[in-house]
């Protein structure tokens, strides 16, 4: 195999255990993220075994982590959407740190059904956005209204 290909890995590895542990709500379970040759992606437990996720938020932590260590081993300036940050990850402040934190170009963040609170994040993240919205629905649920919010 080629060294660029095993130092890539290793890099996106390295990556994703990082961003897993500091985003995923029970980080004392796990101890990192593997990605093998063939780029199949496992979290490790603290004993040494391949994880089951069972956690439907845990797995997509997990895919949040992966994603962000390939798009910084690249090297490439693109930007990172959440479609419902909160639908699944438990506590997605955490998620929403990681990756302010970072300053690594846009963010977009989509906040539904359980995400992003509108009063909090505007208050913790106001002065750093370039913009929001909010959309808000007729009651029959049929059309909709976008409020510019900033």
């Amino acid at each position: 195999m080629n060294c660029h290909h095993i130092s890539t890995r290793l890099s996106v590895e390295k990556i994703a255990t990082d961003g897993f542990l500091t985003m995923v709500s029970e980080p004392e379970r796990y101890s990192e993220v593997k990605v093998d040759s063939n780029w199949r992606v496992v979290v490790i437990d603290k004993v040494g075994r391949e994880a089951i996720l069972g956690n439907p938020g845990h797995r997509q932590t997990l895919a949040l982590a992966v994603f962000n260590g390939l798009r910084k081993t690249s090297k490439l300036q693109f930007p990172t959407f959440f479609d419902n940050p909160g639908s699944n990850i438990a506590d997605v402040n955490k998620v929403a740190d990681y990756f302010w934190e970072d300053d690594l170009g846009q963010m977009v963040m989509l906040s539904h059904s359980g995400g992003l609170k509108e009063e909090e994040t505007m208050e913790k993240y106001g002065e750093k956005l370039s913009g929001a919205w909010r959309v808000v629905y007729d009651s029959e649920g049929s059309s909709s209204i976008i409020e510019e919010l900033m």
